[in-house]
């Protein structure tokens, strides 16, 4: 009883507990009272129990007993030292002797433990009240189940509004193997997804199906999927199968019942790419007559061998071969295949395409410009983007007419200069094309040339040269008085056509028309000098014969 030498030495120990143990009681004045604590503290219950019984808080004692969970002598106490308290003692009783299967015992203190709701209980309020009560109740069911006595246990749970209660006899039902009260009582309880796994369990079709809105495990779906479909409740399966995420089941419904092929194919492509719904679907197809389809559909599903033959058999090869490039476009042994198919067919272009995918250029080439000018765009493309010398100079000398004794169009050797980054040869040759177009009247054509051009060698940080750049400058002048004209901006339009006119050899198509033009918006800009200068050349002997009235 040296608390003072006790707290000192468990400081010393280092055991903080037995410290603030101590430190709680050591003020305390009453004798019993303070001996009973050091006697709990030393673990001697029943001495403990003795002390506090004869000090001024015999309370104590039965708030030990209660720590303890020693509900049999706390209930002995409660009887002498709190009667309001008495109920609920027997309750916490009742559940261990439930949890030490006494059930026989646990059901009758269940049943005294039971409150009457009319009269006082103290410090309790109605809805601790209810909750004892509810509890007590839920007790009493459980144990009459394991008594056997399923009708009253299924009355009382009737009657209680508590989810978590009416769950805990479910699980005494499921444990019993009551499965159908279990079920029951799961869905009041509300867990649907339980109840409709018993109900599945026990063959109760149709007790299970009505839950199938209120279910989300993929697996308890698909189970009631299956139920709806034996049923040939199609659509409400189809539902089912896609909250499960069953793609494969859907579909097959979709092809098999539902007879909506688009759907299953949106389906594949989107969600479930796989080789058994690709399967399904290009064994549908076949049936149908669609090759096409058919074709995708044996690739997708790694039946590539009978996809092939499929094409083969069928003249279908462009399609197996849109396929096999959108899957796998590096496949060279597929593209020498194809392209040795499109070739025994003297299809000159689709075979070099193929034979290009699996890198055999100078055979590519060869099928190109055995094509004839219909792949000539296509060749220049590999070409430049290979930039092998060998090549290159295979294809221009194709273009040169060196093949056929006939020259291709000059358009074609510029496009090929430009993608192998020759600027020098690519301006040279940019000028040229569009002297000519020019000087056949050609404008347009000729202006698209010169600034495609010009737009190249600006990107490729080069600098553009004189000639290039004046021509740019004189055909883009023309074409834009034509648009400010029709604005009605007389004066700029004037502006720019004597630009034109002081280069006017360059348009010996319209020569006359442009000075006509020239000198009409001159005067209307009134630019008197200047329209008299052009007018003085346009009546000249050469170009007089040529003019016509202009009102």
């Amino acid at each position: 009883m040296e608390l003072d030498i006790a707290e000192r030495a468990y400081q010393l120990a280092k055991n903080a507990g037995m410290v603030l143990a101590i430190q709680n009681i050591k003020h305390e004045t009453e004798k019993f009272v303070l001996m009973g604590h050091v006697a709990m503290i030393l673990h001697q219950h029943d001495l403990t129990e003795e002390l506090f019984t004869k000090s001024s808080q015999p309370h104590l004692a039965l708030d030990m007993r209660c720590d303890l969970q020693d509900w049999g002598v706390a209930l002995k106490l409660a009887k002498t030292l709190a009667p309001e308290k008495e109920p609920f003692i027997c309750k916490k009783l009742a559940l261990q002797m439930e949890n030490e299967n006494k059930f026989t015992e646990a059901k009758r203190l269940f049943e005294v433990a039971q409150l009457d709701t009319g009269i006082n209980h103290g410090d309790k309020t109605p809805s601790e009240i209810n909750a004892h009560n509810r509890q007590c109740s839920a007790g009493i069911a459980r144990t009459s189940l394991r008594l056997g006595d399923v009708q009253r246990a299924l009355n009382i749970v009737n009657s209680l509004n508590d989810n978590q209660l009416i769950i805990d006899i479910a699980g005494v039902c499921e444990n019993m193997k009551q499965w159908l009260e279990a079920a029951m009582l799961f869905q009041k309880g509300g867990l649907p997804e339980k109840a409709a796994s018993i109900y599945l369990q026990i063959k109760h079709l149709k007790e299970a199906v009505p839950l199938i809105d209120q279910v989300n495990s993929p697996k308890l779906l698909r189970e009631l999927a299956k139920v709806e479909e034996s049923q040939k409740h199609y659509k409400e399966a189809e539902k089912a199968y896609e909250r499960a995420n069953d793609w494969e089941n859907v579909i097959r419904l979709n092809l098999k019942h539902l007879e909506d092929v688009e759907k299953a194919k949106l389906i594949l492509r989107e969600k479930s790419p796989t080789p058994v719904c690709a399967g399904m679907l290009a064994d549908y197809c076949e049936k149908r007559g669609a090759k096409k389809e058919a074709i995708e559909f044996l690739v997708m599903a790694g039946k590539r061998e009978e996809a092939f033959i499929m094409a083969q058999s069928h003249d279908e090869m462009l399609k197996y071969a849109e396929v096999v490039s959108n899957i796998d476009d590096r496949n060279h042994e597929e593209h020498l295949r194809i392209a040795q198919y499109f070739e025994g067919k003297n299809n000159w272009g689709y075979a070099a395409r193929h034979y290009d995918k699996c890198e055999n250029s100078s055979k590519a080439l060869k099928l190109y410009i055995q094509g004839g000018e219909l792949y000539i765009p296509e060749a220049i493309k590999m070409v430049g983007r290979l930039r092998n010398d060998a090549l290159t100079h295979q294809l221009v000398d194709y273009l040169m007419g060196e093949y056929d004794g006939v020259p291709k169009e000059p358009q074609y050797t510029l496009q090929l200069y430009r993608e192998l980054g020759n600027i020098k040869q690519a301006i040279k040759i940019a000028v040229t094309i569009a002297t000519q177009e020019q000087e056949v009247g050609n404008y347009k054509f000729s202006h698209e040339i010169l600034s495609e051009t010009h737009r190249d060698i600006r990107q490729s940080n080069h600098k553009v040269p004189y000639d290039l750049n004046n021509k740019l400058m004189i055909i883009h002048s023309y074409v834009l008085a034509k648009k400010i004209m029709k604005m009605g901006d007389h004066l700029s339009s004037a502006r720019l056509l004597i630009r034109v006119s002081k280069f006017i050899s360059h348009f010996p198509m319209h020569l006359v028309n442009i000075l006509t033009i020239t000198v009409v918006q001159c005067s209307r800009a009134l630019l008197k000098n200047a329209a008299y200068q052009w007018a003085c050349i346009l009546v000249r002997p050469e170009n007089r014969s040529q003019l016509t009235e202009v009102k």
